[in-house]
Order: structure tokens, then sequence, then C-alpha cells
């Protein structure tokens, strides 16, 4: 709810909201007091992000010139499978059965054998 008791529905919030909730004092007040911001969406620039982004261009091997800012693990597979079709023009993935890459459609449909369907 607002400051003015206007509810909205936040869908941005991901996997920390079912693991912690969604404004714990307590929280809050340990990121507030650490000189970070308490949320920054990932299509917004935030510094240390380009930071760790350069830093990864330089250790990775080749030429490594994008990354992209994943909220979680999930996520960077979906991302991943969309590219690797995208790309290669391919439409099947190659996986190992009985792993686990998430718990979107995209991870559970090449890993888990008994979540697949």
């Amino acid at each position: 709810y607002g400051a003015d008791g206007k509810k909205y529905v936040d869908f941005l919030g991901g996997a920390g909201v079912g693991n912690l909730g969604w404004g714990v004092k307590e929280i809050e007040d340990a990121i507030r007091n650490s000189d970070r911001p308490s949320y920054v969406y990932p299509n917004f620039y935030y510094k240390p992000w380009t930071e760790l982004a350069e830093l990864l261009a330089e250790l990775a091997p080749g030429k490594l010139q994008k990354s992209y800012r994943m909220t979680g693990g999930s996520e960077a597979v979906e991302a991943a499978l969309e590219m690797a079709t995208m790309f290669t023009g391919r439409k099947k993935i190659l996986s190992v059965e009985g792993s686990y890459h998430g718990n979107t459609m995209g991870a559970l449909s090449i890993g888990a054998s008994k979540k697949q369907k």
C-alpha cells in the first residue's frame, strides 16, 4: 500500500520476496546502513554492475563484449536458452537428465525429468 492508502501489486519482487518477505524493517535497515540501494531493477544502470561486467569481460576467455544482468539463476537459464536458440537457429537443447536448472518453465523443461511434463 502506498502512503495514500492505494493498493499496488508488485510484479518485480522476485524470489527475494518468497524467501525473505517484502518490507522487512531489519533487512531494509541493514541494506540502508551499507550505502547500497534497497533494490535496483535489473534494467536500470547501477555502477557496481557495470564494474562487475567489465571485470568478467577481462577474466573471460575470448573477447567477451556483452553481458546480461539477471535477477536469478532461473531467469539466467531462460535467457541463455532464448539466446542459444536465436543465435544457432536450432530448436532442441541437450541437457543432463535429472539435472536442476531452475524453477521456470524453460529451466524445468531441460532438467529434472519428473517435472519436465
